[in-house]
């Protein structure tokens, strides 16, 4: 697996900073925010911020996480699913979706909530 997630602003894209890790990922329940819509082209996703008019583009792994950052479910729940589908050791599947998460996070693409 892979990431390509990329800022659009208007003046070339850049590419995001390695963020701080994140704690506690057990039990994050990432939430995409509302203000966010993606757009599907080739397996790639545009997301678009209509707060901020900025805009990402995201691969398929990272959209596949993205799209399971629905405030229900766990980060473990989502490397769950993605070593199913991509055939990889759930440790690794975690290892990416907690580097996913911390880049959505410090792009401010979503709110980790915590489960009771």
């Amino acid at each position: 697996m892979s990431l390509l997630m990329q800022r659009e602003d208007g003046t070339g894209g850049q590419a995001l900073a390695t963020p701080p890790p994140l704690t506690d990922t057990e039990i994050a329940i990432p939430a995409r925010r509302s203000e966010l819509h993606d757009y599907e082209i080739d397996g790639e996703a545009v997301i678009f911020d209509t707060r901020t008019h900025g805009m990402y583009l995201l691969n398929q792994t990272a959209l596949a996480v993205f799209r399971n950052c629905d405030g229900r479910t766990t980060m473990r729940q989502v490397a769950e699913s993605l070593s199913e589908t991509y055939d990889v050791a759930p440790e690794d599947a975690l290892a990416h979706v907690e580097h996913i998460v911390a880049m959505f996070s410090h792009s401010r693409l979503l709110d980790l909530g915590r489960e009771s």
